[in-house]
């Protein structure tokens, strides 16, 4: 993971250097790479799972007859 790597190259001047503002002063190539390679950047895909189940289940068609039905059944039950 990134925290192994940044504690492989940290030094406590690198520390004293991130109080005054100066950054990672060993670290001049690191580019972020290591840390993009580490998290999933498709943040919809689990949105994207729970739709493609919804629809795949029939919930769709059960959520669309549920809404009908029920408006024709408070169309009927309501006075005035």
């Amino acid at each position: 993971m990134i925290l192994i790597d940044l504690a492989q190259h940290l030094t406590l001047a690198d520390l004293t250097s991130w109080q005054t503002g100066h950054g990672l002063s060993g670290l001049e190539q690191w580019d972020g790479r290591h840390l993009a390679a580490i998290f999933n950047t498709d943040v919809f895909a689990g949105t994207r799972t729970l739709f493609d189940n919804f629809i795949k289940s029939g919930q769709a068609w059960a959520l669309a007859i549920g809404i009908i039905f029920g408006y024709i059944f408070r169309a009927l039950t309501t006075y005035g």
